[in-house]
């Protein structure tokens, strides 16, 4: 099964100066992917320049919730100083291990002077929706 991505959305809350922060992220999903039983759920990537390379910084498993609210966690380092990281999503398939097309990318800026790590909570809300979208 390769998986279908429709829409991703990412969208970014929190300030880049404050201790923690928080990526929600909004993924409409064809209803028909995630009644299979081996839609395994999402990866999160990151990178240090626009359109990667990219490296999986989390992953959010898929528990059977159709418009459900998942979440998870992951700390990203810095070199000691303000940097610019990027990130976006794939969905996967939990038997294969094949992912999706990449979500939309975002940019956010983070200060990382006084701190080599700052928390990320990513809040990703899905969507099942019958017809596919298109993308811009």
């Amino acid at each position: 099964m390769i998986l279908s991505m429709v829409f991703g959305l990412v969208l970014w809350c929190g300030s880049a100066f404050a201790g923690q922060q928080d990526l929600s992220f909004t993924w409409e999903q064809l209803q028909s992917d995630v009644e299979k039983v081996d839609f395994g759920g999402w990866k999160i990537y990151i990178a240090e320049e626009s359109g990667g390379p990219y490296g999986v910084v989390a992953s959010v498993d898929f528990d059977g919730k159709v418009y459900g609210t998942y979440k998870g966690e992951a700390y990203v380092t810095g070199d000691g100083k303000i940097e610019t990281k990027y990130f976006m999503l794939r969905a996967f398939n939990k038997v294969t291990g094949i992912e999706s097309e990449n979500s939309n990318e975002v940019s956010k800026e983070l200060d990382f002077t006084n701190i080599f790590s700052i928390p990320v909570k990513f809040e990703l809300k899905l969507k099942a929706v019958n017809t596919p979208l298109t993308q811009d």
